[in-house]
């Protein structure tokens, strides 16, 4: 058990020694360099029967201090523009896709974010190309197989 405490000692006091001394750099930025996005949280294809409407999520990665009105359109077998409002200190909202009462398909996507202080944010996070956000979602309504 000594030879333990000893091997830790020798091990252990010099490193803590060595990380109290003087640090060249004394300019480290913590900040977040991620600029404010706007996404859909949902997955890429949702599936519904005809008559089914469907909640999507739309959230933010940081709330802020106003109201952010997000644009969107739904094109497709249904066709419609609107605007949803993140409600000040808030980190979502929803857009309210209304039922189709046949088959068919339709795509939301979001177009445009803005708070009440005239801040634009970016639609989704990064590359669109790498994948990393959803800015859309494919709507099916399809009719249920009969087994």
């Amino acid at each position: 058990m000594k030879f333990i405490k000893y091997i830790f000692c020798l091990m252990v006091l010099p490193a803590m020694v060595i990380s109290c001394g003087d640090f060249d750099d004394d300019n480290l930025d913590f900040s977040n360099s991620l600029n404010p996005y706007v996404e859909i949280n949902s997955p890429p294809v949702v599936v519904l029967e005809p008559g089914e409407s469907f909640v999507l999520p739309v959230v933010i990665r940081v709330a802020i201090q106003s109201d952010l009105n997000v644009s969107y359109v739904i094109e497709g077998d249904m066709m419609a523009q609107s605007e949803v409002v993140i409600p000040a200190n808030s980190l979502s909202a929803s857009i309210m896709v209304p039922a189709l009462n046949e088959e068919g398909q339709a795509t939301v996507t979001i177009t445009g974010a803005t708070s009440d202080g005239n801040e634009e944010f970016s639609i989704g996070r990064g590359d669109a190309a790498l994948g990393l956000s959803r800015t859309s979602v494919v709507i099916n309504w399809v009719m249920p197989d009969d087994e």
